[in-house]
């Protein structure tokens, strides 16, 4: 199986099959990727908006999970899509761009609850330059 793939492809396709499965982000396997769970709901969310569906066909805890990372949910998922179509050329034109200028920038805070395990997980430059600058303004 090593032969077949290298082990970053492996989890590269598992993030991909997950993403378009819409399940719920795999935090067992947050050594092994590069992903964090706020850039995978916005891809989700962002393909979801593209596609112009509802919000409704996410599955409960993907849409519990997604609102606990990046703060959208059901309730907020209307306005969003129509603060995009808003935009109604762009909407039609270049729907990637109205998409990406009304999604969040940044992961909602979390409320960290006693009987969490923390761990420490390694982020890009490019993620600690955009979170220090917003924080230093």
């Amino acid at each position: 199986l090593r032969e077949a793939c290298k082990e970053a492809e492996y989890y590269s396709h598992v993030i991909k099959l997950s993403t378009a499965a819409q399940q719920v982000f795999p935090y067992h396997l947050v050594p092994s990727i590069k992903v964090t769970p706020f850039k995978y709901y916005i891809g989700m969310l962002h393909s979801l908006l593209k596609a112009d569906q509802s919000y409704a066909q996410v599955p409960n805890f993907t849409a519990a999970d997604m609102l606990r990372v990046i703060g959208i949910g059901r309730d907020q998922y209307v306005p969003l899509l129509q603060a995009c179509k808003a935009k109604r050329i762009l909407w039609k034109v270049n729907r990637d761009s109205a998409i990406r200028d009304q999604l969040p920038k940044e992961p909602v805070d979390l409320m960290v609850e006693p009987w969490w395990q923390l761990r420490c997980l390694q982020t890009s430059k490019g993620e600690k330059n955009s979170r220090n600058r917003s924080a230093s303004t």
